[in-house]
């Protein structure tokens, strides 16, 4: 068998590790920045109940989403190829439209420093840009603020203004979170769009709001997301 000779079998050596180095390398630890919109539903009907009362109402208003937004941070570090566990740090609004039939509308708003843990699986698919990806977790939710707005009452219509009901809520909200998205890796991060829905666990109204017995407070958070959003590796 006949050698090569050295110069070429140094040549062959120099590229291979040229070809190597210009490989894209996986990092384990990134994090990133996020935001969008999307809708909110406050489930349940203990508020709408309570709201009734308030207006002298006699129906229940009909309830209906409100235009929800979320931005934040996040990090992510691989456990595996195609799994990675995702702590995120989010502000997100949440809350629920209620019109009434004589008239009037009470928009319930709330705001809230969530804290998603998300485990997240990205399927490996060799040579392509693109990443889908799925995810879930649980979240808990520190309140900021929450309150009231009232328009279009009647004038004879006796409903309280404005006003703050931040006392009115509990301090934490305890939930779910899934979904799922898509990425474009680039050479040193990741663009991304990703879609997930909120779910609420916890009744999350005060046991001295409803001026009911507790066995009646149902009313939980609900949010659908749409969020875009930038990936640094690390």
């Amino acid at each position: 068998m006949k050698k090569l000779p050295l110069p070429v079998f140094a040549l062959v050596f120099l590229l291979a590790l040229t070809a190597s180095a210009q490989e894209p390398k996986v990092s384990k630890m990134s994090f990133g920045i996020k935001g969008g919109l999307g809708v909110s539903t406050l489930r349940g009907d203990s508020l709408a109940s309570l709201l009734e009362d308030m207006a002298h109402a006699q129906s229940l208003p009909v309830k209906s989403s409100w235009t929800a937004a979320g931005i934040g941070a996040f990090f992510s570090y691989s456990v595996a190829p195609s799994f990675a566990i995702q702590p995120e740090l989010l502000y997100v609004q949440k809350g629920s439209k209620f019109d009434f039939s004589g008239g009037g509308t009470t928009t319930a708003k709330s705001a809230w420093l969530e804290i998603p843990i998300l485990m997240k699986f990205t399927p490996v698919f060799q040579g392509s840009r693109i990443a889908p990806a799925i995810f879930a977790g649980p979240f808990i939710g520190l309140k900021m603020s929450a309150e009231f707005q009232q328009s279009g009452f009647a004038a004879e219509v006796e409903v309280p203004g404005d006003f703050d009901a931040k006392d009115s809520l509990k301090s934490t909200d305890f939930g779910f979170t899934f979904g799922g998205g898509l990425g474009y890796k680039l050479t040193k991060g990741e663009i991304f769009f990703d879609v997930r829905y909120d779910l609420g666990l916890t009744e999350f109204l005060n046991s001295g709001t409803l001026n009911r017995p507790r066995s009646q407070a149902d009313t939980k958070t609900s949010a659908f997301l749409m969020l875009v959003g930038y990936r640094f590796d690390i």
